[in-house]
Order: C-alpha cells, then sequence, then structure tokens
C-alpha cells in the first residue's frame, strides 16, 4: 500500500467510526423518546377531551364535570360513568370556549363512550382520545397522508399511509392486519391509536 494512501485511508476509517457513532446516539434518542411518548400515551389511557361544550365564566371544575356528565346522560344515553377529575385547558379569553379534559376511572366507560359518540353529530360537540402532543403530530401527519391520497384517488397509497395507523377500539370493526399481531401480544399501546376518523374516511373534505 502506498505510504501516501495510508493516512487517507486511517482518516477516512475514523470518520466512518465518528459516523457511526453518531448514528447510533442519534438512534438511541429517538428510541428514548419514542418509549417516553408510549409511557405517556398509557398514562391517557383513561382519558378524552371534549369540545363544543359552552364555558361558564368562572367555571369549576364541579361544572365542567357536571355538564360533561349531562352530555354522556342525555346525549350519549351512557349512564354510571364515574369522572375522577374534570377540568378547562387553554388560555382564558379565548373566541370559543376551551376544551374539557376528563379522566375515567374505568376504561370500559371509555371506550362506551367513543362508541356512542357519533350521537353528537351536528350537535358541535366533539369527544376525541387525549394523546401525547408527540402522538397528536404523528395522527396529523398521517391523516395528511391520508386526505393528499384520496384526493388523488390512490388507493394502494392510501391503504399504506392507513397501515401506519391502529385502532384499540373493541366494538368497532378492525381492518387492519397489523393488529392481529399485537392482539397476540396484548401490546396495542406500542402503536399510535387512532378511533373515530378513519371510520368516517369518507367524510373527509380534500
Amino acid at each position: 500500500m502506498s505510504a501516501k494512501l495510508k493516512p487517507m485511508i486511517s482518516k477516512r476509517r475514523k470518520s466512518i467510526k465518528l459516523k457511526k457513532k453518531i448514528v447510533t446516539k442519534v438512534a438511541f434518542s429517538v428510541e428514548e423518546k419514542n418509549k417516553l411518548r408510549q409511557l405517556e400515551d398509557r398514562l391517557r389511557r383513561n382519558n378524552l377531551r371534549l369540545d363544543g361544550i359552552t364555558e361558564s365564566e368562572s367555571e369549576s371544575c364541579n361544572e365542567s364535570e357536571e355538564k360533561v356528565l349531562s352530555i354522556f346522560e342525555n346525549k350519549l344515553n351512557v349512564s354510571g360513568v364515574v369522572i375522577e377529575r374534570a377540568h378547562r385547558t387553554g388560555k382564558t379569553g379565548q373566541s370559543k370556549p376551551r376544551s374539557i379534559a376528563i379522566k375515567l376511572l374505568n376504561y370500559k366507560d371509555k371506550i362506551n363512550i367513543l362508541k356512542n359518540s357519533k350521537k353528537l353529530k351536528g350537535t358541535g360537540i366533539f369527544i376525541n382520545e387525549d394523546y401525547s402532543l408527540d402522538t397528536l403530530n404523528i395522527r396529523k401527519t398521517l391523516f395528511e397522508k391520508m386526505r393528499t391520497h384520496r384526493s388523488n384517488v390512490n388507493i394502494a397509497k392510501m391503504a399504506e399511509a392507513i397501515n401506519n395507523i391502529v385502532f384499540d377500539i373493541p366494538g368497532r370493526k378492525n381492518t387492519l392486519n397489523q393488529i392481529n399481531d399485537d392482539d397476540k401480544n396484548n401490546n396495542f399501546f406500542d402503536k399510535i391509536l387512532v378511533e373515530t376518523a378513519y371510520y368516517n374516511v369518507d367524510d373527509v373534505k380534500d
């Protein structure tokens, strides 16, 4: 080997080694961040967010809870729900009422509420899962991809976008092959949980 080439090769190897270390470090960081996201979503497992509910001046947490329970009982025909806590989120003084975040005692109540949430169509009230900010951003990206492929009438590509989403809503139609493996592992929360939007995909406007 030429004496001139040895320093160049040595320098090249050091550069490659350094890049490998950087890639490994970044991959580890991404993995850790993903684990934290999954953990936060697990902690929010019994949570829901409600939008479109009229907000009273200086509304207390008890008043927010009463409004939510009234909607569950009178609009959804779901009774006996136990709310551990309920409160408004976001800055006050907005043009529209702030969201109400609730934590339910029982996960089964949450599923029952989501199954009946279609009864709120046309009321201006919306019920959604309470996800971490990272998961919300991922969901937003996936739904934008779905809308794009749907507008292009590209069924194959839209299916590819949808296959990045997993549904853990008992009582609803699960259409993804991925969910079978997750079901065997009982590990749904390692995926992104999406509920209503997929089933209303025909209502998505371009």
